[in-house]
């Protein structure tokens, strides 16, 4: 009898620990077996629990910038040393959209012909040149009659992920081509041209299919801002392709103004919130110190400052490899949680503004990468001061670290900006403005500033505290010798009558 009851209780203890080793094994997978089995959000929340793979290539492929051709715009009229008219010289003009959604029109169609390109055409031929040839077949490519769409990105973009997704025939793009920054989508009544644009290393490459689709030329939004190609425009100061915003068409005085989501900073408010990050919020456990709102389960912690950042952390999961992560899965990685955190606000109804890949870097010796996003607010970025940078302990809007595929940090500024129209004044003087002209010329008056060519001049509205009451627009002017400096936009009151 002794023995029997030794056979059940030993049957019974082998069961227990068979079913403990089960669930401590789908713990750990859960947790730690890579960022596509991790369930961010609670089950109740109605969202994606993972992107798949083709909605987060859809994601990466999207333009930073879309840029198309507007028309052809006079040259300043102004009178020489001897009273005379000078001649006008005729640029051409484009207009700009930052951070485009997935219904912007000229996204859709660009789409639409790479698809018809890729899968449908031929290669032509590739440029490969020094600077000057460079920077004059662009201006051709950009300057002609057929209408262009540009996607510009801020980082290489992989030809064979882009290929791959448009269906290339015959891996057309990817055998050709490594990678590009910028792509130029000509489209006239006979041809669909595709300029796959290298500008770091001055390569073009050519692919063109006889136009055979029947498409109508979306118009551009009101919100768009005219901009000039710096290399036809200003030929003599630029060391790169880059589009400078134009002068006639902009309100250099237009402010935005912040709004925090929860303004009213209790745990009734963002709880609901929070609960999106937690597989069980019931087993989660919240503290208040100071006006820190932390909650944290065994495995996870979300901290809410007093200064507006949101700090998502989560345990590595120690299972270093040698395998090298590449720059595609870690962006994925971090993709799904950028677009997760997106859908989750949606879904409660708070506003965010659209965000654009600003930067990233990689960790050497480490499986890790780090991920930077910016706000845009009336279709101009949205940077930090290096005051407000230090005051927050952020220098972007959304800052991911991505380890071994795995985002184990995510901080975002927990702000939504809107355009202040008390603020914005219909026809502000020219004279307050420092159009892109005064710059140049204020350029060798700055103790410091490099003599090098230009790289890029950017108009971007500029965070310097979080107690400002209006943000305005700075200039943002960077060298090819990666030197910069940022000025204001337009002239204070009293330095209207005392120049620069």
């Amino acid at each position: 009898m002794v023995k029997s009851i030794n056979l059940k209780s030993l049957a019974k203890n082998i069961l227990i620990a068979s079913l403990v080793a089960v669930c401590a094994a789908l713990t750990f997978r859960l947790w730690f077996g890579g960022f596509g089995m991790q369930n961010l959000f609670s089950a109740s929340s109605n969202v994606e629990l993972s992107m798949g793979t083709n909605e987060l290539t859809e994601m990466m492929i999207h333009p930073v910038r879309i840029i198309v051709k507007a028309e052809k715009s006079e040259g300043h009229n102004q009178a020489n040393e001897l009273g005379q008219i000078a001649e006008i010289e005729e640029f051409t003009q484009f207009n700009t959209m930052y951070a485009p959604s997935s219904e912007n029109p000229h996204l859709i169609l660009g789409m639409r012909i790479i698809s018809e390109v890729l899968q449908n055409g031929q290669y032509d031929n590739s440029l490969n040149s020094g600077l000057e040839e460079f920077h004059s077949e662009f201006s051709w490519l950009v300057g002609g009659e057929n209408e262009i769409i540009i996607f510009e990105y801020n980082f290489p973009m992989p030809a064979d992920i882009f290929g791959e997704h448009f269906g290339q025939h015959q891996n057309m793009l990817s055998t050709r081509v490594s990678s590009f920054d910028m792509l130029v989508i000509s489209h006239g009544k006979d041809m669909l041209l595709l300029a796959f644009t290298d500008r770091e290393n001055m390569r073009i490459h050519y692919f063109s299919v006889e136009n055979s689709l029947d498409f109508e030329v979306p118009e551009t939004p009101e919100t768009a801002v005219r901009y000039y190609l710096s290399t036809e425009r200003f030929p003599d100061s630029f060391g790169s392709i880059s589009f400078i915003p134009a002068w006639e068409d902009i309100l250099y005085k237009n402010t935005i103004k912040p709004q925090a989501p929860y303004t009213d900073m209790r745990l009734n408010t963002i709880e609901p919130f929070v609960h999106f990050f937690f597989p069980n919020p019931g087993a989660m456990f919240s503290t208040t110190i100071n006006n820190l709102f932390t909650y944290r389960d065994n495995f996870r912690t979300v901290k809410f400052y007093p200064n507006g950042v949101m700090m998502f952390s989560t345990m590595p999961s120690g299972r270093d490899t040698d395998n090298t992560v590449s720059f595609t899965d870690a962006y994925f990685a971090a993709l799904n949680m950028v677009q997760l955190d997106i859908e989750s606000m949606q879904s409660l109804g708070a506003p965010m503004n659209p965000i654009f890949l600003s930067g990233f870097q990689r960790v050497e010796n480490e499986n890790e990468w780090f991920f930077f996003f910016d706000y845009v607010s009336s279709n101009f970025p949205i940077v930090f001061s290096d005051d407000f940078a230090t005051e927050i302990g952020m220098n972007h809007a959304i800052e991911i670290r991505v380890r071994n595929n795995i985002v184990v940090n995510y901080r975002r500024l927990l702000k939504n900006f809107y355009p202040d129209k008390n603020n914005n004044p219909e026809s502000p003087s020219p004279a307050a403005n420092r159009n892109f002209e005064i710059i140049l010329g204020i350029l060798p008056t700055i103790p410091g500033i490099s003599e090098d060519l230009l790289h890029h001049a950017y108009l971007q509205y500029m965070l310097t505290s979080s107690d400002i009451g209006e943000i305005i627009l700075h200039w943002c002017i960077s060298f090819v010798n990666n030197t910069s400096f940022t000025i204001p936009a337009y002239f204070a009151e009293s330095e209207v009558t005392d120049g620069y």
